[in-house]
Order: C-alpha cells, then structure tokens, then sequence
C-alpha cells in the first residue's frame, strides 16, 4: 500500500484515525490486518496496524517508528494576510513543501471581508494533504489573529522580513545574511494599509522589494519564503 496517512492522535502503543483518514482507508480498500505507514507530523513515521475500522474512526496498534526527523531548518515563521480560499489554499500547501515551521494567518486591515478563525480547519486540513503528498513529516503549527499586530506580539523572532513592492531593500541586494528565528511577512493581495506598514516599520522590519513587476500575493509568499529559506546566516 503505497500511501502515507496522518494519525490523529497516539496512546502508547495505540494509534487513533479520525473521519477523513478513515474514509481515505475506504478509498483504498483497507482492512483489519493490514499493515500502513503513517505520519503524526511531528517528524514521525509509523509502521501500524489496523485493527478496527468504523464509520468515523479507525484504530491501529503501533508495530514500530520506522523514521524519525529533526524539525525542519531554518526556522521559518510564515505570516500571511487572509485572502481569498483558492489563494490561500494555494499558500497552505508551499508552506509544507518548503517546510515552514509555523504559519500565521492574520486579518489584515485590507483582507477580504469574511476571512476569519473558522477557516483554520480547512487551512489545516490542507496542511495534512499536503504534507501526505510532499512527504514532509512536520506539520506546522498554525494560528489565526485578528490583526497584525497581535501576530506579532505573540511571535518569536530575530529577523523580521517583509514582502513590499514600495521595500527600500531590493532582494537581490540584501547578503548580509539572516539570523533565526525568521519572521516572513505577507500581506493580503490588497496589501498593506498604511498603520500595518508603520507597525512592522516600527519593529525593525526589512521591506524587501521582491520584483520589478508586481506579484501575486501567493507568488509573494514563495520568494519571501524561499529566500527566508536560503538566507539565513550559517
């Protein structure tokens, strides 16, 4: 059986699936007996077996840890205005392939009316296919605030970068280097209001001008997370 899953949540030597990795055991046929490899996203993978499938939940019995990973370097704390579902769905999904440590979704002063903490779910959701898919082990911790500036506040960081088309730092001139953790900035395709830009100014924020064209919010996210990525001083 070719495929990864998520467990949910794991009790000695017991492992419990929830609703949506159960009915992925439908979709391939699974039954009592078989023999899967499973991730818990915190950077292990599991050989179980599976002893009892229901309508909404699955158990397993550990058999044993067949891969176990460090957390995934550099430090990266991703922070993304709410946009629209399809753009965010789409940064979800990078945040995992490229292997961001945390994403923080805030509403920004501009964000699209309607973005708010329901949305986490599916966000997470997300996270898990994505990381089944990529393989990365690690899901990332993720949080939504209603604005800026308490994301922040409740942050950790060392360095703070910005996504900013205005940024006084062009990105193909900042070498100097990078010190973890990262904080990586994103507004919402509308932007930054003008208070958001005094506030990260305010805390020593980089504004980094990624392009001389102007860049779709979610292809913002993959440079400035990318770059966070490769630029961190060794």
């Amino acid at each position: 059986m070719p495929h990864i899953f998520y467990v949910s949540e794991i009790s000695e030597d017991t492992a419990f699936f929830d609703e949506e990795e159960t009915h992925h055991f439908r979709v391939v046929r699974a039954v009592p007996g078989d023999i899967i490899e499973a991730t818990d996203g915190k950077g292990r993978i599991y050989r179980i077996e599976l002893v009892e499938l229901k309508k909404r939940w699955t158990r397993g019995r550990i058999v044993e840890i067949i891969k176990e990973e460090a957390p995934p370097e550099p430090e990266v704390t991703a922070f993304v205005g709410a946009s629209r579902w399809q753009r965010m769905k789409f940064v979800v999904e990078k945040s995992v392939e490229l292997g961001v440590r945390s994403l923080v979704v805030f509403k920004g002063d501009l964000s699209h009316p309607g973005s708010e903490k329901e949305e986490l779910d599916k966000y997470r959701r997300t996270a898990i296919e994505a990381m089944k898919q990529s393989r990365n082990i690690w899901l990332p911790r993720m949080s939504f605030y209603p604005n800026l500036e308490e994301a922040l506040q409740k942050a950790s960081y060392e360095s703070l970068i910005v996504a900013e088309m205005t940024g006084e730092k062009p990105l193909q001139k900042l070498c100097a280097g990078l010190v973890q953790p990262v904080a990586a900035v994103v507004g919402p395709q509308e932007g930054f209001s003008e208070k958001e830009k005094e506030l990260l100014k305010n805390r020593g924020a980089l504004f980094l001008n990624l392009s001389q064209n102007i860049l779709r919010m979610e292809t913002a996210f993959i440079v400035l997370v990318a770059f966070a990525m490769n630029s961190v001083r060794k």
